[in-house]
């Protein structure tokens, strides 16, 4: 079973030493930082076996982005008679005999049930009562990610996606977006971002935005001839903590289940995505799985 084998092992069993430290070791550092050796071998395959037919890949772009995403699903809702509410901060989620308690903003308000997306670290902090005990996972590591964005007058490369193993390159990818949009619905510019997925409590996620901005101008100009900084209208930085949970080997038994325990708290997270990649299709699919176990056991 590979969930219960090191990733590392079964690589460098497969590919040899050699190929293994050249490549795969600084492929798998460039993902998980530190935690590289509790990778399971599971994840690797099922990663490889998403492009085995061979076919050209296909990319697409959801025209207005996620924001558009999400203002159509809200106006979905709200046609359907639902409520959505922002700048509502969740203060204490509890459960008792006559439903499941959410401090909202400072109000008290009781559900038949609660779906959470909030990373399981975070659900542990506002969890109260028995349900704080019966949160799945509670210390589990996640990467975060520092992007930084480029907008050029030029294109940059052929390509939308390559990564980078060179050592001296202080991110592991480059992706040009304009490969998938048209640079004229942003006035004939260009989109390029590099990105450096790190624990959020480390040297790399904490550096100032002028230092990422310079690595980021500096380390394109190094792998690419033909990228000019005059060209360069803009450099923008980007963080997040809580990119993907660190994967463990043995994972599977510790996944978690859309239901905590025998409440009626639900979970829809990153944590329950393995071996799939964490993608918004893997995203889809676990709020179908958690909606569903919700319809199921309210009947």
């Amino acid at each position: 079973d590979l969930d219960d084998v090191q990733a590392g092992e079964w690589l460098r069993r497969i590919f040899g030493r050699s190929v293994f430290e050249r490549i795969w070791l600084p492929l798998l550092r460039a993902k998980f930082g530190d935690h590289v050796d509790t990778v399971p071998a599971y994840w690797v395959w099922n990663t490889l076996n998403r492009e085995k037919n061979g076919e050209q890949e296909v990319k697409g772009y959801l025209r207005g982005g996620y924001c558009g995403l999400a203002e159509r699903l809200r106006d979905g809702i709200v046609a359907r008679g639902g409520e959505v509410r922002l700048e509502s901060p969740v203060g204490a989620v509890e459960e008792n005999a006559k439903g499941v308690h959410v401090d909202v903003a400072g109000r008290d308000e009781k559900f038949d049930a609660v779906i959470s997306t909030l990373q399981l670290p975070l659900l542990k902090r506002v969890a109260q009562g028995a349900l704080a005990d019966a949160v799945p996972l509670p210390d589990l590591q996640y990467q975060g990610v520092v992007n930084a964005v480029v907008v050029s007058r030029q294109q940059l490369e052929r390509f939308y996606w390559t990564i980078v193993v060179d050592p001296q390159f202080p991110f592991q990818g480059v992706v040009e977006t304009t490969h998938v949009i048209p640079s004229e619905w942003i006035g004939g510019r260009h989109l390029v971002y590099v990105m450096n997925y790190c624990d959020a409590g480390s040297e790399p996620y904490l550096r100032p935005d002028d230092v990422v901005k310079r690595q980021a101008l500096d380390g394109l100009s190094a792998i690419y001839p033909n990228f000019r900084t005059a060209d360069v209208e803009g450099v923008y930085v980007f963080r997040a903590p809580y990119v993907e949970p660190v994967w463990s080997v043995g994972y599977l038994r510790k996944r978690p289940k859309p239901r905590i325990a025998q409440s009626r708290v639900y979970v829809s997270t990153t944590a329950q995505a393995y071996p799939r990649v964490t993608a918004w299709n893997t995203s889809v699919g676990l709020a179908r799985e958690t909606v569903d176990a919700l319809t199921g056991d309210l009947g």
